[in-house]
């Protein structure tokens, strides 16, 4: 019983260990001008400043 609940116990450390975190986020914002009058075709990149990562996108007509 001792050894089951050892082996148990070990498959659970090994499954926690191959199976990461996922780590998601979302950011909603939307691009506007001094004016306050939304911008369409905006180029908009987003980095995280820990790892370096960045993701390049353009607005949305609306401005999205």
């Amino acid at each position: 019983m001792i050894r089951l609940s050892f082996l148990l116990a070990a498959a659970l450390v090994l499954a926690a260990a191959v199976c990461p975190a996922q780590q998601t986020a979302s950011i909603r914002a939307s691009v506007q001008d001094s004016t306050g009058a939304v911008v369409g075709g905006a180029d908009v990149r987003a980095t995280n400043l820990e790892t370096g990562q960045s993701l390049q996108t353009v607005s949305t007509l609306s401005g999205i």
